[in-house]
């Protein structure tokens, strides 16, 4: 490794005598550390919280340190939360710190905050000028970069200026490093490596997973990178540097002290002590909302509401949201519409209450009140400062976005989805970026674009899983299987919904559970009619529980049990069915909504052309000339399918090039015959 520069994240001090405090238990540190004060919350209320650090059977964690450091800076001082890494101080190099100062290399980048690389160059005598630490050194709190909004930001100027000389044109060797920090990926692009050799943890014999973020490396730098799964990192190091190399950092591992145990200096815990009553309570409601306990958050914030510190605006608007979580979305509106009232005088606070409150009407398909709540934020965001101003102008844009893409205006919804990506990226906002794109995906999703639909996820899927809050994380699942069960890959999408539904169950997310579980019974239609029954039943049981306002899922609903009759032959039960959708799209759904009239005239067409029946021809093409009136391509195709299965001949050369192009598995399973059974679903997701 001489002359190369290495880049090194935690996994090289998992030997002992290091043995570090992991994220985790730096999170716990944390959360006990904000929970040891006057807090309105009993200590059993944050048991899932502290669950949410573990890792979980698939490997993933609900909560992660930087995402419970991001959430409770909402309220506490950062520079205090950081102080928790005074944790890594006392620590001891291991034989990987000792190797990698051996090895010759001529600059060392570090993601870790530990000291351990420096304390290692004092034992072998050597000046530490290599190592450079890109997310701050633990004895200067003020350097520590651990807030996800921080990453966002991308390296600062000077460390960028560093990391670029250190990077350009060198061959580069990455070792312990997840690579999942959002700052330092894009900027090792940027810096033109030479080379780039990953060495990625893998215990023998075991399946390389490679992380999102590697994979997007991966193409971005091409043969330009070499992943090399490792299932021994230290005894890899002691190779490259040498046997004699080794045995002298061997030596020094067994001549270290024992390490301290790991203890914060009193002068932080006092600091600690010292947070504010109010914002105490409200960080530690942030942890509680972000995992979906809602009973034990909406009881506290009631609780701090009587109290002295409780009775200010960032409390109502909380409590609020709190209530919205636990079903009551009519009386949360109403809450926020009195916030702004009683603080009128505060734009800040006004335009928050007033995008909560448009997102709770527009939850409950009272479009018109949402759309008065966003024409009044948008006037007040203009006092805000800029960066502020256009984060809840994005807000604005999304809520108006979701609204069109309900009714009768998706190019519209685009357009809206377009402009509040923009400003959310702009703004540096992770959540509205991610909501802007997973719920952006929707109306392309609807046209059969699915190949933009899934390249919009794909920026952030990731994002949702890492950071999102537990009530909104199952969405990207959802339009992700919704597209891949789509174009045929009905395993892979029916696992991600059904994943999706057990998370928007685990969050009470009742709209969430309904959306699931009628996507599920769409595509289970293909291959087992009980499996479409059951999930319908389950998406039933969801709105009832959600109560008013899930009119378009209650639409959906209708039109599964319309295809389901029309599968087993029950002609009278199916036209009942499209009678009865007509009359909900007509009486109940907020605004115009086409789709559903061309949804209920595709049944109807499949069920003549099923019975053989003389006017099956005309209703095909009526409703072909629907879906391309609505600029819903795979609806066309799967109706010109149709017609081409109506009438014969070979398959029109268009219609198989708009499927192979745009991956219509199902249409083109019945184009190339391999699919020749006799009922031809719909699939109108």
């Amino acid at each position: 490794m001489a002359g190369k520069t290495l880049l090194v994240g935690a996994g090289v001090s998992f030997l002992p005598p290091s043995r570090l405090p992991s994220g985790e238990e730096l999170a716990r540190h944390l959360i006990e550390l904000v929970l040891d004060g006057p807090v309105v919350y009993d200590r059993s209320d944050f048991d899932t919280v502290l669950d949410s650090l573990s890792p979980q059977p698939n490997g993933s964690r609900s909560l992660r340190l930087e995402l419970v450091c991001e959430l409770l800076a909402r309220h506490i001082d950062p520079q205090v939360l950081v102080r928790i890494f005074g944790l890594l101080t006392s620590a001891t190099p291991n034989r990987n710190h000792f190797g990698l100062l051996l090895s010759g290399a001529r600059d060392i980048l570090t993601l870790n905050q530990d000291l351990l690389l420096e304390s290692a160059g004092r034992r072998l005598g050597q000046p530490s000028d290599p190592v450079f630490h890109l997310h701050g050194r633990a004895d200067r709190p003020q350097t520590i970069v651990t807030l996800i909004s921080q990453y966002l930001e991308g390296l600062p100027r000077h460390k960028w200026q560093r990391f670029r000389r250190a990077i350009a044109g060198r061959n580069v060797v990455v070792i312990g490093y997840s690579g999942r920090d959002r700052d330092v990926m894009p900027a090792l692009v940027r810096a033109r490596p030479r080379h780039v050799l990953w060495l990625t943890y893998a215990p023998a014999g075991s399946p390389t997973d490679l992380s999102p973020e590697l994979a997007v490396l991966k193409a971005d730098l091409g043969e330009r990178l070499e992943i090399e799964p490792c299932s021994d990192p230290a005894g890899w190091i002691e190779r490259q540097i040498g046997a004699r190399a080794a045995r002298r950092a061997r030596a020094l591992v067994v001549g270290a002290a024992s390490p301290s145990p790991a203890v914060l200096a009193p002068s932080v815990v006092r600091r600690f002590a010292a947070i504010d009553e109010t914002d105490r309570n409200l960080a530690l409601a942030r942890l509680l909302d972000h995992v979906a306990q809602y009973v034990p958050l909406r009881a506290g914030l009631a609780r701090l509401r009587q109290r002295p510190a409780g009775r200010n605006p960032e409390t109502a608007l909380q409590l609020a949201e709190a209530i919205a979580s636990l079903g009551d979305r009519r009386e949360a509106a109403r809450r926020f519409q009195r916030i702004a009232q009683r603080y009128h005088g505060d734009a800040g606070i006004v335009c928050e209450a007033l995008a909560a409150r448009a997102d709770k009407l527009e939850n409950e398909s009272d479009y018109r009140a949402a759309r008065e709540a966003l024409a009044e934020l948008r006037r007040r965001a203009r006092r805000l400062p800029t960066r502020e101003r256009k984060r809840l102008l994005g807000i604005a844009a999304e809520r108006e976005a979701r609204m069109k893409v309900m009714t009768d205006d998706e190019g519209g919804s685009m357009r809206d989805y377009a402009r509040a990506r923009r400003l959310f990226d702009e703004s540096r906002s992770l959540d509205g970026a991610t909501v802007a794109r997973v719920f952006g995906a929707d109306p392309l999703r609807s046209r059969g674009r699915y190949r933009e639909a899934l390249a919009l996820l794909d920026e952030a899927y990731t994002d949702a899983e890492l950071f999102a809050r537990a009530y909104f994380m199952f969405w990207p699942r959802f339009y992700r299987g919704t597209c891949l069960a789509s174009m045929g890959e009905l395993d892979e999408g029916l696992a991600e919904l059904a994943q999706g539904e057990v998370l928007a169950q685990a969050a009470g997310n009742d709209q969430g559970v309904a959306w699931m579980a009628v996507a599920r019974a769409c595509f289970e239609r293909a291959h087992d009619l009980a499996a479409a029954e059951c999930a319908v039943a389950v998406a039933e049981a969801a709105i009832r529980r959600y109560g008013p306002g899930m009119t378009l899922a209650q639409a959906r609903v209708i039109f599964e049990r319309a295809e389901l009759h029309r599968a087993r032959g029950e002609a009278r039960e199916c036209r009942r069915e499209i009678r009865r959708l007509r009359n909900w799209a007509k009486r109940r759904v907020p605004g115009d909504v086409p789709y559903l009239w061309a949804h209920a005239a595709a049944v109807e067409a499949e069920l003549a052309r099923d019975q053989g029946a003389s006017q099956a021809r005309g209703l095909l093409r009526h409703t072909l000339a629907m879906y391309r009136q609505g600029h819903w391509t795979a609806c066309g195709a799967r109706i010109a399918t149709s017609l081409w299965l109506l009438e014969g001949g070979r398959p029109p050369p268009w219609l198989e090039r708009l499927c192979q192009r745009e991956r219509y598995g199902f249409e083109l399973a019945r184009l190339t015959g391999r699919d020749t059974s006799s009922y031809y679903p719909l699939h109108t997701m």
